[in-house]
């Protein structure tokens, strides 16, 4: 593998794809990010198994290949790097020499066959909405989420989709966060997903601008493509126990009167 890219591009991809990869996993290969050289660019991959995110760049690819690095290492290189070209030369027993400027690193990677494949993505009968509707929801309900393990399904938030609206809901218990924004979809079948909320922070700090494609065959596995070449892949949990028709219900304070003796 062998590829010239700008650093700037480099690191607008791992940004995209670092927000996967777990901070402390079991399995090795999860630390890192897969690099694949294509005609069409660089594509980058990471996973969490249970959050899957990649992106490809524009890059100047003289021959095809592909390995997995460590993604913490990785990020921390390039954006210490300079703004120049970089070239990157994978050899023999998966090292990669990574070269920009008077710079020059190199990295032991792991076998692009250890990294978990993706499920294929298509997007016929998919829909449209806006990325800003979409973090406009998350960035409203997110906050609601239980963050405690011994009740996952609340870990999640509730997303429906409705031939009129989309709503978010989410619930710890104590505190519940709802949501609805109007979609100008009129033949979309009802839909509800429940996913989970720490799925949601990447896309919520994504600052595409452009329309998001969702999937309806993906549903309750959402899958996510901005107009750019950037192809995102959410894995939920079970269904969510939250009633859309939830209030808080309002308790009457019964006042005692103490009678002395």
């Amino acid at each position: 593998m062998k590829l010239t890219i700008t650093r700037e591009q480099l690191q607008e991809g791992l940004v995209a794809v670092a927000a996967s990869v777990p901070a402390k996993t079991t399995l090795p290969i999860l630390s890192n990010i897969l690099l694949e050289a294509t005609k069409d660019g660089i594509r980058l991959s990471g996973t969490d198994l249970d959050i899957a995110v990649s992106t490809t760049v524009s890059a100047s690819v003289d021959q095809e290949g592909a390995i997995t690095l460590p993604a913490r290492k990785l990020v921390e290189i390039v954006r210490e790097l300079p703004s120049a070209a970089i070239r990157l030369t994978a050899s023999g027993e998966q090292r990669v020499t990574i070269e920009c400027g008077r710079s020059k690193f190199r990295l032991l990677g792991l076998p692009r066959e250890e990294f978990p494949a993706f499920p294929t993505v298509k997007f016929d009968g998919s829909w449209r909405t806006s990325s800003k509707d979409l973090q406009k929801l998350i960035a409203h309900v997110a906050f609601a989420a239980s963050t405690e393990e011994s009740r996952p399904i609340l870990n999640g938030v509730l997303w429906e989709l409705r031939p009129e609206r989309m709503r978010m809901v989410a619930t710890n218990g104590h505190r519940l966060a709802r949501m609805d924004v109007p979609t100008p979809i009129s033949s979309y079948p009802p839909r509800r997903s429940s996913r989970s909320a720490g799925c949601s922070a990447p896309m919520k700090r994504s600052r595409s601008p452009g329309a998001r494609t969702i999937s309806a065959s993906g549903l309750p596995r959402p899958r996510f493509s901005p107009d750019s070449s950037r192809d995102r892949t959410r894995t939920t949990s079970r269904s969510s126990p939250v009633r859309t028709t939830s209030r808080p219900r309002r308790t009457r304070r019964r006042s005692h009167r103490r009678s002395g003796g």
